[in-house]
């Protein structure tokens, strides 16, 4: 029986590169690495070359570009990853461009063949590949260059990395075919926000993970968010409904209503104007939580820790404030100015992993709808993760507001095909009542429960939520236009 002999592999060393690849670059693989200007090759390519020299291997960079090494190194000497003392040794940085304008394409080649077989790197790194290009004289020579760089590739033992510009990427479409994979950084702007992707549109003998992921690049040199659909895989079901318990918000009243509180493991979107008393109700969720010894996380783009500490001791809810003091909970602030929901959701991710709480607070979809990601892309996320939180056997209370205030006749989810994420839905609202502007709550839906569909009166006081009794002077109070009842003699 004939058996298939699998290609080692190198690490990249750039967080999030090695699984989008499945395990890192292919040993004697030829990649092209394209982007426009100030797309981050450079910085990418770097970053690839000093892990080899972390790993106690070598790298070699080869430039066809003009720029000097010491003005390349001066840009990179802030990065964390640059360590000066590598350099020539573990890191050694070659300048072609000479060779390349006396004796063209075969001095190139020449010239990185002298280098490797003395060098015996584990990476080399070709930088400027548009110029050879450029200086080629026809198509074929170019073809034959890039594959002598293949064949010196596999003689050698190391991985090629070709760096180009993505105007002149597009023309290659032949040189495309020849290599084995292709790694595009892009920068972009949407809702006047910048934003960098990277796509591993090709990789031969490995399941990369394909289309756009975000990346930014920061002191610490590129670092990539993968696409949070991509990381979060069904590692299981979810509980049966009969199997769940339930979470008890600590309010009397409500968790009648709820027969006991929310189903374990479930998913419940909390819907409101701005005020009615949303993020309170979470406080109470986590609050509950605390007082039965279960760790908890808030994650929100609103308050910050302090504050919601202030907050709770403001309504009693000491649980949740020595919980968060004590680390039995704990409070996680993201702003959403210049943000993605990959870079928010690795972030909400890694803390969930290294918390594993029982109740989980998100407050404000609203912080991840007005990200530079496409609004369609947001319930995909949400599901992704609520998911994978559920499986994990945790329950997810989430909010989200309404757009506005009062006189409001329908109220709206914040996306289509509500179904696929909430499988509990809660209502607060505004509604004006004998001259007075007044909460209202009602339980809209719970996915295979019980519960008390009638409308309660919520106000918030010194002690937090409380609901009132059942309202029957008027009626269309969720509407917000609320009518006065009449008895059936009209008296």
């Amino acid at each position: 029986m004939s058996s298939t002999r699998t290609l080692p592999r190198i690490t990249t060393g750039v967080h999030g590169l090695d699984f989008l690849l499945g395990g890192g670059l292919f040993q004697t693989g030829v990649y092209i690495v394209q982007g426009g200007a100030g797309s981050g090759k450079t910085i990418f390519a770097n970053q690839v070359c000093f892990h080899q020299a972390a790993q106690q291997k070598r790298a070699v960079y080869y430039t066809l570009l003009t720029e000097s090494h010491d003005r390349m190194m001066a840009f990179l000497q802030p990065l964390a990853f640059f360590e000066p003392k590598q350099i020539p040794n573990a890191v050694n940085y070659v300048s072609g461009f000479k060779i390349l304008e006396n004796e063209g394409l075969p001095g190139v080649l020449r010239s990185i063949r002298d280098v490797v077989a003395a060098q015996k790197p584990t990476l080399l790194v070709v930088d400027g590949v548009v110029t050879a290009e450029e200086i080629a004289p026809n198509d074929t020579a170019f073809k034959k260059f890039l594959h002598e760089l293949q064949t010196l590739s596999t003689m050698f033992r190391c991985t090629t990395l070709l760096l180009t510009n993505t105007d002149a990427a597009k023309r290659l479409h032949a040189e495309h075919t020849m290599v084995d994979g292709i790694i595009e950084l892009r920068s972009d702007v949407g809702r006047f926000q910048a934003h960098r992707a990277i796509e591993v549109s090709k990789f031969r003998g490995g399941g990369q993970q394909r289309g756009p992921h975000t990346f930014e690049i920061s002191d610490e040199g590129i670092r990539i968010f993968p696409r949070i659909e991509t990381i979060l895989r069904p590692a299981g079901e979810r509980p049966r409904p009969t199997e769940r318990t339930r979470a008890a918000f600590g309010i009397e009243r409500l968790d009648r209503v709820l027969e006991g509180g929310l189903p374990t493991s479930s998913n419940t979107m909390l819907l409101g104007a701005s005020g009615t008393g949303k993020t309170v109700l979470g406080l109470h969720f986590l609050d509950a939580a605390a007082a039965r010894g279960e760790r908890g996380m808030f994650f929100t783009f609103y308050e910050q820790r302090d504050e919601l500490i202030e907050k709770a001791r403001r309504f009693g809810l000491e649980a949740f404030a020595r919980g968060v003091e004590d680390g039995q909970i704990e409070v996680i602030w993201h702003s959403s100015v210049e943000a993605n929901v990959d870079h928010i959701g690795n972030r909400l991710l890694a803390s969930y992993q290294r918390i594993k709480p029982a109740r989980v607070v998100i407050d404000g979809l609203h912080g991840f709808q007005v990200t530079v990601d496409p609004a369609e892309r947001v319930q995909d996320f949400f599901a992704a993760m609520a998911d994978h939180f559920m499986v994990e056997h945790s329950t997810i209370l989430f909010t989200s507001e309404t757009p506005d205030l009062v006189g409001q006749r329908s109220i709206h989810p914040p996306f289509p095909n509500a179904s696929r994420i909430c499988q509990n839905i809660v209502v607060i609202r505004y509604a004006e009542l004998q001259g007075r502007v007044e909460r209202v709550l009602s339980v809209i839906k719970m996915r295979d429960s019980n519960f008390d569909p009638s409308l309660h009166m919520l106000t918030i006081g010194s002690r937090g939520i409380e609901l009132g009794e059942l309202t029957t002077e008027a009626d269309m109070l969720l509407g917000g236009q609320p009518r006065r009842t009449w008895s059936p003699t009209g008296a």
